[in-house]
């Protein structure tokens, strides 16, 4: 059942209502007194609203005239807070206006002054009828709460999920593909590593988990070795004191009596007497708990230490819990392959004789498939199949989603919605919004915590957003709600994916609210006014033979309307994503360049828009209809996110400047983009911009170091010397974790790196934010790299390349290095030897050097003079391009 959560947002009201923003902006409209008389009745009715929506989100499972007035009171909640977006909004460009107004004194400005008065004065007369009519929609379903009987005490710790399953120490019957698991942890339990005496673990739910632990409990090794076995269901209660009882009870086989249960104390010297001097295994399933305290207690009461050989054995879906309950690594249960399922599937349904039908055969794996290696799933499914004609009804069952059989729905995603269930709400509403990304999609982790934050589902308290977005990631990641995690080469989390179950969980859980198109089921997604975010998927589109979605039937524009078919009733939405696979040559392609901008006039609530294009070729019509639909997206006052990656434009239209609450721009690999608005210090809360890939840049725009909020700049090109240090080092607070130095050949003087002072966060030691990449290129005449003002403790990689006349790197610069683990070197003709300095750069992992021609000698393998600078070095590759001769050199 799909789930409304609105606690989060109705915080997010109050804290705007009640915020300095708005109160400084009531002060400068003329009819503040009355919309201050509103605004503080709104405050009232939210503040009523928002005692009651915990109890209401808990309640809304069962009774579904609770689930009708949460679905109607979302409206009038999102309606509310676009609403204060929109007055932030007018408020940073009345302040901007006013800073020009200033600035600039002419008779053209007083009748620019004149027009703007009048339009302040009809915006002031909408917002106090917009206000007015918020208010009285939410006073008339804040009546019906009565009706409800909400209870307004509910707190989040009465939050718990039902859970009426248990398990005991008994196998099922049948158990494929744990073999080579058993034996891991059976060996890990029995090995002498005393520290090792908590063993977790850790997968997803339905995984097999529990019979992992079964199989380990019933091994005949682990009988011989440990005296005493207990096996104990946990799940949610995670009471010292029941545990002792539970494991009391199973080692003398007798119930507790009722007056004793109190008797923590008596129960557990009771214990220790009974296993004392026995050797013990305890395995504890389903744990829940990732409170440290509690564990150590259990710790203490079990006489749990090193050096007694006992252990204990826990299942959990959670890293988190694993990791309050030990520091040592857990053993992470993978899915069973696609052959093993098939084979649990066949001993399922045709009693471990597999059909004789290739037919049926390649039907019968492609459904194991699906499964995703969950063995609950294969189990679930296998249960139905055998009720099932294989020869005339499993292809008909193979072409519906696995979430869309009733039966298997609801014993499988019930099982998922655990773990769900348990998670906090701003993680639950974080979760939902995956939802958006079709199945197998890898996910970009940076991309995803941005929109996350565009949306406001992440709140920080003393560490900026994306450090406390990461935060969120790595509890879902824990919790299991994301797998196949990738790292770049500095070890950051870079891309994941969901398992195909959870995102049948995340498509269970959400309504209407979050819609996917896809293409090739030609649009059959509704969307409808409480549509809230939506992407278009053309990851299966057929690129030889694609029709563009303007074509289609269900996405044809209706005359007389502003809007597409598809999106006619989309004007509240938030989100608005393209995502496809790379091998797409133009988004343009399936939706053409006027349609989009009659799409983007129909999105004027919209906080993330991503229109990522890749176009192999421009010209003067494409870079046009690029230009222009980036004019209208600056209509779109609300934008936090903008990917506009790989379109075909010239230039980037000055109106884009209007959009204040900005926060990322992505014009990664615009190849055609030659200049940047003049005036982009006017985007006061862009955070990220993304130039890597825009190679006809030729210079920053002056006005590039006043934007104090900026903590991503992956490209700075450098016109002059004086531009560099004037611009890069008037940054007040940027964070930069990489940066691409370019500039003209012919540029005579390396410019000086700015104060690394403006890099860290606010001062704080902990917060790893310095220089970790660094390309210097392209720079004749510079013979020696300057003395940074500061040492680049934190950086990782230097790339030095086409620098003809540099003659060698300074000792100053190698004393600064101490983290340093890739250098490069490429086609620098001038440099002809690596100092003894190189010896100090204890960190270094790899050396790469590339045409510099004196050193094909000096660095020459255990000969050369300058291989005992550099023999630390476990990787050195040394390129030689010349003479018509190209040879490598690998140690």
């Amino acid at each position: 059942m799909a789930e409304i959560i609105l606690a989060p947002i109705g915080k997010e009201i109050v804290g705007k209502l009640t915020g300095l923003a708005l109160e400084k902006l009531l002060k400068e409209i003329r009819l503040w007194w009355a919309l201050k008389g509103e605004l503080n009745r709104l405050l009232e009715t939210m503040s009523t609203i928002n005692a009651v929506l915990l109890d209401a989100e808990e309640k809304q499972k069962q009774d579904h005239q609770v689930k009708d007035w949460l679905r109607k009171l979302s409206e009038v909640m999102y309606d509310a807070d676009d609403l204060l977006d929109d007055f932030a909004t007018e408020a940073s460009r009345r302040q901007q206006q006013q800073q020009q107004q200033q600035e600039t004194c002419s008779c053209s400005t007083v009748v620019c002054h004149v027009a703007s008065l009048c339009k302040r004065l009809f915006y002031e007369l909408a917002m106090a009828h917009s206000v007015k009519d918020v208010r009285k929609r939410l006073d008339d379903i804040a009546a019906d709460r009565q009706m409800l009987r909400l209870d307004p005490d509910r707190r989040l710790d009465e939050e718990g999920t039902d859970d009426d399953r248990e398990t005991n120490s008994s196998p099922p019957s049948v158990v494929v593909g744990r073999d080579d698991d058993k034996e891991e942890v059976v060996g890990r339990l029995l090995s002498d590593d005393e520290d090792a005496y908590v063993l977790p673990i850790v997968g997803i739910g339905g995984l097999g988990k529990s019979t992992l632990a079964q199989l380990v409990f019933g091994d005949k090794q682990i009988k011989s070795r440990f005296e005493v076995r207990v096996w104990v269901y946990v799940s949610q209660d995670f009471s010292v004191k029941n545990l002792v009882r539970k494991i009391l009870e199973s080692v003398t086989n007798e119930s507790i009596e009722k007056q004793e249960d109190g008797q923590l104390e008596m129960m557990k010297d009771r214990l220790r007497k009974t296993i004392r001097g026995r050797k013990y295994l305890i395995v504890l399933d389903d744990v829940w708990n990732e409170d440290n305290r509690k564990w150590r207690e259990l710790e203490t009461c079990l006489g749990l230490c090193p050096g007694t050989g006992n252990r204990v054995l826990l299942t959990t879906r959670s890293g988190a819990v694993a990791a309050a309950a030990t520091a040592r690594k857990p053993h992470f249960l993978r899915g069973i392959s696609v052959d093993q399922s098939w084979e649990l599937m066949v001993k399922m349904v045709f009693e471990g004789q597999e059909p004789i039908s290739k037919e049926v055969v390649g039907i019968g794996k492609a459904i194991a498939d699906k499964c995703g290696g969950v063995p609950l799933a294969v189990n679930t499914i296998g249960s139905l199949l055998r009720f099932k004609d294989p020869e005339t009804e499993w292809s008909f069952f193979l072409e519906n989603e696995l979430c869309s059989i009733p039966e298997g729905e609801k014993y499988i995603l019930t099982n998922l919605r655990l773990s769900y269930n348990h998670l906090p709400r701003h993680l639950k509403i974080c979760f939902a919004y995956c939802r958006l990304f079709p199945k197998g999609y890898r996910i970009k982790v940076r991309t995803l915590i941005q929109l996350w934050i565009a949306q406001g589902f992440v709140e920080s308290a003393g560490m900026n957003h994306e450090a406390e977005g990461m935060n969120y990631f790595q509890k879902l990641w824990w919790g299991s709600f994301f797998q196949e995690v990738e790292r770049d080469q500095f070890g950051n989390v870079e891309t994941c994916k969901m398992h195909d179950l959870m995102h049948d969980l995340a498509t269970s859980i959400t309504d209407d609210s979050i819609v996917v198109m896809d293409h090739i089921d030609g649009g059959k997604a509704t969307v409808t006014p409480r549509t809230r975010h939506v992407s278009l998927s053309l990851l299966h589109a057929d690129i030889s033979n694609r029709r563009p979605f303007h074509d289609d039937q269900h996405f044809h524009q209706t005359p007389g309307r502003s809007a597409p078919c598809y999106l006619q009733e989309a004007s509240r939405l938030r989100t608005f994503l393209f995502i496809h696979s790379d091998y797409i040559t133009s988004i343009t392609g399936w939706l053409d360049g006027e349609l989009c901008q009659t799409l983007l006039h129909s999105l004027q609530r919209v906080r993330v828009l991503g229109l990522k294009e890749t176009h192999p070729w421009v010209n003067d019509y494409s870079s046009l209809k690029a230009f222009n639909v980036l004019n209208s997206i600056s209509e779109l006052k609300q934008l936090r996110y903008i990917d506009f990656e790989s379109a075909c434009m010239t230039e980037i239209p000055a109106s884009i400047t209007t959009l204040v609450k900005l926060q990322v721009l992505n014009l990664c690999s615009c190849q055609w983009l030659e200049r940047l608005p003049g005036d982009i210090e006017k985007l006061v809360n862009l955070r990220h911009l993304y130039l890597d890939g825009c190679d006809k840049l030729t210079h920053m725009p002056k006005g590039i170091g006043k934007l104090t909020s900026l903590l991503t700049l992956d490209l700075f090109i450098v016109a002059s010397p004086s531009e560099f240090g004037g611009e890069l080092s008037s940054f007040s607070s940027p964070c930069l974790s990489s940066l691409t130095i370019m500039g003209p050949h012919k540029m005579k003087q390396m410019p000086a790196f700015p104060s690394l002072d403006g890099f860290l966060c606010w001062g704080i030691d902990s917060f790893d934010t310095l220089l970790r990449s660094v390309d210097v290129a392209g720079y004749e005449g510079s013979a020696s790299l300057p003395v940074p003002i500061h040492p680049l403790w934190k950086l990782k990689e230097l790339e030095l390349c086409y620098m003809d006349d540099f003659g060698g790197l300074p000792e100053e610069w190698l004393r600064n290095l101490a983290s340093l683990e890739t250098l490069r070197i490429h086609y620098c003709d001038g440099l002809r030897s690596l100092p003894p300095g190189m010896r100090q750069l204890k960190s270094l992992q790899r050396l790469e050097i590339e045409d510099c021609h004196y050193l094909e000698d000096r660095c020459w393998h255990g000969g050369g003079l300058d291989w005992p600078n550099i023999c630390h070095i476990p990787s050195i590759s040394i390129l030689h391009c010349h003479m018509e001769r190209l040879e490598e050199l690998n140690w």
